[in-house]
This record gives C-alpha cells, structure tokens and sequence, in this order.
C-alpha cells in the first residue's frame, strides 16, 4: 500500500512476513512493539490506524483482541491471608469462567508500529495462512 493512500481511523489488514531482521526492526520506531511482532511473523491481523509517519512510511494503530486468560494482582490483605509473606507482589494467573465453567473473553488492546508495505485493505482476499485470531491470545501483548 502506499502511503498516500493510508487513512486514520481506517482499519487495514496487516501481512506481517516470515522474517524480521533485527538490524531493521529492533530500531525506532519499532522498538516497543518488536517483540509483539516476532510472535506475529507469519500471520496477519486487522490494525486500526491511529497516526501514519509519512518520512518513516510507517503506520501506528492498535489492534484489539480477546482472551480468556487474566492476571490479577493480590492485595496486601489477600496475600497475608493466604499466609504468604509480606514485601512481595503476587499474581494470580488463568482462565476466567463464569459460574457454568464456561469461559469467558475480555478484551484486550495493543499499540503497534508497523511499515505501511504490510497493510492491506480488509476488502482485498486475505492469505489463506497464518490468521493471528487463531493464536488463542498467546500473541498478545503480556500483563
């Protein structure tokens, strides 16, 4: 896609491709979301656009998924309750159900820079590999 082409609030279909060398994408402006990316390669997913570095030809946008899986932290008085020393942060992790036992999915939010070469528009056919809604969350962004 070019960049001319690229408009904020619109939501595109990002192809990211099988290999990311880190000598160009462990630079800004894709330090903070390289790591999202890794986990990524190979699959595509929809990002909405939020502000487009026309010099960079880069897009930044958030994308936004669901997941069963949550992290809560104790407080003091739920950890000394539980008999667990104090001075130390504890996270309980795992699925959330509702009272059936079946789960239930939150939703979740990242911000993510990508190059605008890797946007597609949503009516354009998708590859028939690598759709990240199927990673089950594990691509998400960690708590």
């Amino acid at each position: 896609m070019r960049t001319k082409d690229v408009r904020l609030g619109e939501t595109y279909r990002v192809q990211v491709p099988s290999s990311l060398p880190s000598h160009r994408y462990q630079q800004e402006p894709f330090t903070s979301g390289f790591w999202h990316l890794l986990w990524l390669r190979g699959h595509w997913f929809h990002l909405t656009v939020t502000s487009i570095d026309t010099e960079a030809r880069t897009a930044q946008g958030v994308r936004i998924g669901s997941t069963t899986r949550i992290t809560v932290e104790l407080t003091d008085e739920q950890a000394e309750a539980a008999g667990l020393p104090s001075g130390v942060v504890y996270r309980v992790r795992g699925m959330l159900e509702d009272s059936e036992g079946e789960p239930v999915e939150l939703p979740w939010l990242t911000t993510l820079t990508v190059p605008i070469r890797w946007l597609y528009p949503l009516d354009s056919p998708p590859p028939p590999w690598g759709d990240a809604s199927l990673l089950d969350g594990w691509d998400r962004p960690s708590d």
